[in-house]
């Protein structure tokens, strides 16, 4: 955890019993501290099922993690910090379940385009001592599984049903795949076992992935160079350690524009 909130950009600012306490300089870099926590955590939490073909199953004894962030002032002394804005952050986090990443409206709208994509209205709920209302989102992370929340309030709030269910269609060299919904993560780049494996020494071995969360598809750079998608009738995007929804139709292009690129992956989306 500490090592994820550094290379984030963040400072750790003191342990708190089983917690840790930590400021960043803005929320993009609080989001993707949090989000790879969970992932780290996550990975930990998995070992190796011999007898079934070397597959990652969840360790019995699984550590599991909950994150609360917000952005705003804070009045710093001595190296601690204090004010509003910790204390919305600290109700937030208790507001999360295992496994969850919390954050507020006002965080959010302050995060690129591409990571607000990313998260979900949840309720707005009144903090304690700061006599407001504060809506709650939550940051859509997790991987494969069915994750629901629901904060108990006066009416209770419930998230809205999800929306239909649809496959994502890959296709490159007349070879189609399809991914559905729950199924496991793909990895795209140069390992010999990746979906559409290349040897363009500008990807990566294990480029980017593809999963799906809840009713969405998201596509995931972890490489060098970057991923490039281009949605039909969009400008091309670049991601560079983020992570994108998958909509309609488009290409995804490793390491280089798709442009320039003859292995560009073609995807569509379809009911």
């Amino acid at each position: 955890m500490r090592a994820a909130a550094l290379e984030s950009g963040g400072r750790v600012v003191k342990e708190i019993g089983d917690e840790l306490m930590c400021v960043f300089p803005d929320p993009e870099r609080a989001f993707l501290a949090a989000t790879e926590i969970q992932l780290r955590i996550g990975e930990l939490s998995l070992r190796p099922d011999w007898g079934d073909d070397d597959d990652l199953k969840p360790a019995p004894h699984a550590v599991r993690v909950r994150i609360g962030f917000h952005y705003g002032e804070v009045i710093e002394e001595g190296g601690d910090v204090f004010g509003d804005t910790v204390n919305i952050a600290a109700r937030v986090g208790n507001l999360a379940r295992a496994d969850e990443v919390m954050t507020t409206g006002a965080t959010v709208a302050l995060l690129p385009a591409l990571l607000r994509s990313s998260t979900r209205e949840i309720a707005g709920r009144v903090i304690k001592g700061h006599g407001t209302t504060v809506d709650i989102h939550e940051v859509l992370w997790q991987t494969g599984v069915e994750f629901s929340t629901t904060i108990t309030m006066h009416p209770m709030v419930t998230r809205e049903a999800p929306a239909r269910r649809q496959s994502l269609r890959l296709e490159r060299d007349a070879k189609e795949v399809v991914l559905a919904l729950g199924d496991a993560p793909i990895v795209l780049g140069r390992d010999p076992a990746a979906l559409y494996s290349t040897a363009d020494r500008q990807a990566s071995r294990r480029h980017a992935r593809i999963e799906s969360r809840r009713d969405k598809f998201f596509l995931i750079d972890q490489s060098t160079n970057g991923t490039y998608v281009a949605f039909e009738g969009e400008p091309e995007l670049l991601l560079m350690r983020e992570e994108v929804i998958l909509r309609g139709r488009g290409s995804i292009s490793l390491g280089q524009s798709s442009r320039n690129n003859p292995e560009a992956i073609r995807f569509w989306l379809a009911d």
